[in-house]
């Protein structure tokens, strides 16, 4: 996978309470944005 500029941005926010909506066009790597963080995002369980 090649290294995206925006992944460290969207990084900054896995740790907020903000939704954040990816939007572009057909087969640029939204998807694969979205994989990529969820691999860095921390384990959250519900109380």
């Amino acid at each position: 996978m090649l290294p995206r500029t925006i992944f460290p941005r969207l990084e900054e926010y896995l740790n907020q309470h903000y939704i954040t909506v990816i939007t572009g066009m057909r087969r640029v790597g939204k998807s694969t944005a979205l994989k990529y963080l969820l691999d860095k995002a921390p384990m959250l369980y519900p109380d």
